[in-house]
């Protein structure tokens, strides 16, 4: 009682809420928790809109950033020993670029093709002053909306690389 159960093999009913509610808003990438639990826990682009489409982060006063972690939305029900060879989750944002606002202008600190991993850490060559971060979500793997559970800044080294993620083209 009071919770939702799966039908076989995963899949749940869907419904409609009249008036929509505003459960993938942008503010969703600070609650520090990287699955949905007793809220989505993740923003969600405007499927309506085209990508690009970006989610930023932004200080009063400037800081310093030499990490970016970012988890990106993927699928939560298939086992990964499930997955057939090569098969990238439609969910899980493949082309994105990681800028900063230096001045008045944005720098591209990270531009990443072909990504399939939902959580990419990039350590900068440099650290970087900066009053915001954007993360500019380019295209999925084939869902129309860019979904983040989580985007974080760092001033040292303090995430675990990925073993495995996109190819970058600029760093």
């Amino acid at each position: 009682p009071g919770h939702y159960r799966r039908f076989a093999g995963g899949a749940t009913l869907s419904f409609r809420v009249d008036p929509p509610q505003d459960c993938y808003s942008p503010r969703n990438v600070l609650s520090g928790v990287t699955r949905p639990s007793e809220s989505t826990n993740l923003w969600r682009s405007d499927p309506t809109e085209p990508l690009p489409q970006w989610l930023e982060l932004a200080w009063d006063s400037p800081q310093t950033v030499s990490q970016v972690q970012v988890t990106f939305e993927g699928q939560l029900l298939r086992e990964y020993h499930a997955y057939p060879p090569f098969y990238r989750d439609p969910q899980t944002v493949a082309d994105y670029e990681i800028q900063a606002r230096v001045g008045e202008r944005w720098k591209t600190l990270v531009a990443a093709r072909g990504n399939t991993a939902t959580r990419v850490v990039h350590t900068l060559d440099e650290a970087v002053e900066t009053t915001a971060i954007r993360l500019l979500v380019q295209g999925t793997n084939g869902d129309p909306s860019a979904g983040v559970f989580e985007f974080r800044c760092y001033a040292s080294e303090v995430c675990t690389p990925e073993s495995f993620g996109p190819q970058v083209l600029e760093s």
